[in-house]
């Protein structure tokens, strides 16, 4: 099965390190914005007050504490909801949950259950034989059926492609304005994920 911590490497390198955007202070991803009242940035202004303007970056990003603190929200938001335990394959449950966690804590992770879904059903319309298709439903939600069929092994790398596939093809949907300063980085979050 999947397992987080291989996961939660990839995620703190698309992430990464302190920023300061439209979602506030920003680290790893977790912004104050979506995430001011949790104990993350209790940790981190106590650590800001406590280092100097100049060692703050270095000394928030190699804090183990809120590293752990980010795996924990991560967990709760976005791993438990994709059920990334009961994923086999590493390569997709860290797919779904990279775009879930990139799509944002507005969204949750039901656009990225969506493309997953809708790429599922493209490899079965593309690699199973006819009396073996039967679609799933494309409602964001991993329920038993898409279960069966994310882990069904025989098909796993067109179904990783198509899965690319489905993000970039989510991406490129956003509005031109938006899609047009971070399209790229999208794509290749996407292609080395």
């Amino acid at each position: 099965m999947a397992d987080l911590k291989q996961a939660m490497e990839t995620i703190f390198r698309n992430e990464g390190g302190l920023t300061y955007d439209q979602g506030g202070d920003t680290l790893f991803g977790i912004s104050r914005n979506a995430h001011g009242d949790h104990k993350f940035f209790e940790v981190f202004d106590s650590l800001r007050k406590r280092t100097s303007v100049g060692k703050f970056k270095a000394t928030a990003e190699h804090s183990d504490l809120l590293k752990d603190y980010a795996r924990q929200i991560y967990r709760d938001e976005y791993w438990d909801p994709i059920r990334g335990d009961e994923i086999r394959s590493q390569a997709i449950a860290v797919q779904v949950f990279d775009m879930a966690v990139n799509t944002g804590p507005k969204r949750k992770p039901r656009h990225a259950i969506r493309c997953l879904q809708a790429a599922i059903n493209d490899t079965l319309d593309c690699c199973v034989p006819v009396v073996n298709n039967i679609n799933i439903a494309v409602d964001g939600l991993i329920g038993p059926q898409t279960l069966r069929q994310v882990n069904d092994v025989a098909y796993n790398d067109p179904l990783l492609r198509f899965l690319k596939l489905k993000r970039i093809e989510y991406y490129n949907g956003l509005s031109k304005s938006y899609r047009k300063s971070s399209m790229w980085l999208w794509v290749h979050r996407t292609v080395t994920s």
